[in-house]
């Protein structure tokens, strides 16, 4: 018998300490650091699959996306070199012709625009310039940007605004990149099985940072969106603000915080628009129960829209009547709250050791079969190990193809304003709403760069005129010439 298995000395108590000659019948707590790491494990896998920052879209999609909206930019960059010196020569007789009335009529508009002053063309600086998209929750700089463009894309990505550039599945591929938009502003959070969903982070109107809540309150800064401190409240937020509700929303029906369902608010059943459940059975008439991602009905101004900071992004106001200019952190009322959304991962029935029969009962037997069990177990954490280093390279390739996402995604507004611009002479829509969407810079830009081509295509059309009177006046002496050595002969 091996010395750590011998008989111990005689206790004080005057009993004797004996070994069972084995480590599994020795030691009680022998598989408490098994325990400990499978523990430790799960936290760590917990993290590592909320470290995608857009857990609900494949490669494949965010590819298929970025691809689109490359084509998106090619169509338009080529539907603006015709507007230019450069692209003249590519142009048929017919297109020439067009462009020229195009480039004509929309002069005109854009003139009418800088004369109307009953709006003012855009001040914002920024370009909506994502620099890159890493893993886990992007910074509220970039989500901000991500809204803006999101909010671009919806306003003007439909047929009104572009034209014969929309192809039929055009619906489709702008409805993808405004889910993955949202997604990358609020990914889901992935839940092992038997684990709580846990406590989500949320944007601090209070101390502008994105931390988790106790009972309604930061724990940064100890206090709530409505400005409440935590040492005056211990048992949470007096407004509303420790409701732990996946998809509760302030409802300025009752002034509570609820959950909704087809629209209507679960706790006095009636929708934004003042609707009651029972009148209306199938779902808000208006469009509060519209599934449309990232929008939601504005009880300001009657339009269903997305939210920044809790603000509506049509007329800058939250539920509550606050303006965005007076609160620029966010709605102090709760409404920026933003519950991610949950994924439970589903329970794996356990049969790894199905196929081990169980042992007679005696210990050997009972010690054989931990044996295999040990075997099977550590067969399959080696295959784990081996799916877990393929899923860090897939989540490696999709920030690679989300970076290229993001550097697709910067081109697009200049290229779409521009297009915009050049063919403000055949949109239908009232122009004054492109003024808050552009600088007055850009717009003088595309003035003139219209002014340039109604000029260079009418030198373009009297030189193809002379070239092929030239070539008809060199054909024509030809013939004399053919004519007269007939003659002379």
């Amino acid at each position: 018998m091996s010395p750590k298995h011998s008989a111990n000395a005689t206790n004080n108590a005057g009993t004797q300490s004996k070994s069972t000659g084995t480590v599994t019948g020795d030691s009680k707590e022998l598989l408490q650091p098994l325990i400990d790491c499978f523990k430790e494990l799960h936290e760590i896998m917990s993290e590592e699959l909320n470290r995608d920052p857009a857990p609900e879209f494949t490669c494949s999609q965010i590819r298929d996306t970025t691809v689109w909206l490359r084509c998106i930019v090619s169509a338009m960059t080529e539907h603006n070199n015709g507007f230019s010196k450069s692209g003249l020569s590519e142009l048929s007789e017919e297109a020439l012709e067009r462009n020229q009335e195009l480039a004509r009529e929309a002069s005109r508009q854009l003139t009418l625009l800088f004369a109307d002053q009953s709006k003012q063309f855009s001040n914002d600086k920024s370009k909506y310039q994502i620099a890159e998209l890493g893993k886990g929750s992007q910074s509220q700089e970039i989500k901000g940007n991500l809204q803006k463009f999101m909010d671009f894309l919806n306003h003007f990505g439909d047929e009104k605004w572009l034209g014969e550039l929309v192809a039929p599945e055009f619906a489709e591929q702008k409805g993808d990149a405004v889910r993955l938009l949202q997604s990358l502003q609020n990914p889901a959070k992935m839940v092992l099985p038997g684990c709580a969903p846990g406590q989500l982070a949320l944007y601090c109107n209070q101390c502008a940072q994105t931390t988790t809540r106790t009972l309604g309150f930061c724990t940064l800064c100890n206090r709530c969106a409505h400005g409440y401190g935590k040492h005056q409240y211990p048992q949470g937020c007096p407004s509303g603000c420790n409701t732990n509700q996946v998809g509760a929303a302030y409802c300025q029906r009752c002034g509570g915080t609820t959950s909704r369902s087809l629209g209507f608010c679960t706790s006095c059943k009636k929708c934004a628009h003042g609707y009651k459940q029972k009148n209306c059975p199938q779902g808000c008439p208006s469009g509060c129960n519209t599934d449309q991602i990232g929008a939601v009905y504005c009880p300001q101004c009657g339009r269903t829209a997305g939210r920044s900071l809790g603000f509506c992004t049509s007329c800058r106001q939250c539920a509550h009547g606050y303006t965005q200019n007076q609160y620029p952190r966010g709605c102090p009322s709760g409404c920026n709250q933003q519950q991610s959304p949950i994924i439970e991962i589903a329970e794996m029935q356990a049969t790894l050791f199905d196929s081990i029969p169980k042992a007679d009962r005696c210990s050997s037997a009972h010690l054989e079969r931990l044996a295999k069990m040990a075997t099977a177990l550590a067969a399959a954490c080696h295959e784990d190990a081996s799916s877990r280093a393929k899923a860090e390279k897939v989540l490696d390739k999709k920030i690679k193809l989300l970076k290229d996402f993001a550097e697709a995604m910067n081109e697009v507004p200049e290229v779409l304003r521009r297009f915009l611009l050049l063919r403000s002479g055949s949109i239908k829509c009232d122009l004054k709403n492109l003024k808050t969407w552009i600088s007055k810079a850009e717009a003088d830009g595309a003035h003139k760069q219209l002014e340039r081509f109604r000029d260079e295509a009418t030198e373009e059309k009297v030189m193809r005129r002379l070239r092929k009177n030239g070539a008809y006046a060199s054909s024509l002496a030809s013939s004399w010439e053919v004519a007269s050595d007939a003659a002379e002969r």
